[in-house]
């Protein structure tokens, strides 16, 4: 009897993977994407072209079901240039998330929570797999393999497999991998990385 005591509080130590559920109600978040380029066109005038990009992403989500989250985010892009011009990308959408109710059993990683999502959004931007449109500017060429519209017209899926790491007791460092597939259109894979809050 002694034996099955030890054995069994031996296994409960050295469990590594233990059952934990979320306990928040809402997430909120935000992820932010900058891109910056600059080209000299000129060294004796300093001539730059620039381009500033800055899409902010938000989103808020419910805790529906145990580790099942629904949601919606938009998104909206601040855009700058002296010599490009373009529309602004546009999008509003739902999702859902699924939040893995297991975590590591160790101090780092008991932080750690892995989870996988699928949204569906309407959005002005449309990734195609030709070249739509081509610009030169002073010796500056750009290709655009996509399409952007006045209106938010076009569909896309997108999911993502991510993972949070909370880094205080009520914030959250969010990273994923998603594969977007526009309807009608090409997808597109990549890595997106942002903050959030739970209460």
């Amino acid at each position: 009897m002694m034996l099955i005591i030890v054995l069994v509080s031996f296994t409960a130590k050295c469990q590594i993977v233990i059952k934990d559920s979320t306990q928040s109600k809402y997430n909120m978040g935000i992820y932010p994407s900058i891109y910056y380029y600059d080209h000299t066109l000129n060294d004796q005038s300093d001539e730059f072209a620039k381009i500033f990009s800055c899409e902010l992403s938000p989103y808020l989500s419910y805790n529906l079901y145990h580790n099942l989250f629904v949601g919606f985010n938009g998104s909206y892009e601040l855009f700058i240039s002296n010599f490009y011009d373009k529309q602004k990308i546009r999008e509003i959408g739902l999702f859902s998330r699924y939040i893995l109710p297991y975590t590591i059993n160790k101090s780092l990683f008991r932080k750690m929570h892995l989870y996988c999502e699928v949204g569906y959004y309407r959005t002005n931007y449309k990734a195609v797999s030709y070249i739509a449109n081509t610009i030169e500017y002073k010796g500056i060429e750009i290709e655009e393999d996509f399409v952007i519209s006045k209106k938010i017209n076009y569909s896309k899926l997108s999911i993502p497999i991510g993972i949070t790491f909370h880094v205080a007791e009520h914030i959250f460092i969010d990273l994923n991998w998603r594969k977007t597939i526009y309807i009608d259109g090409a997808s597109r894979d990549g890595f997106m990385g942002g903050v959030g809050f739970n209460f």
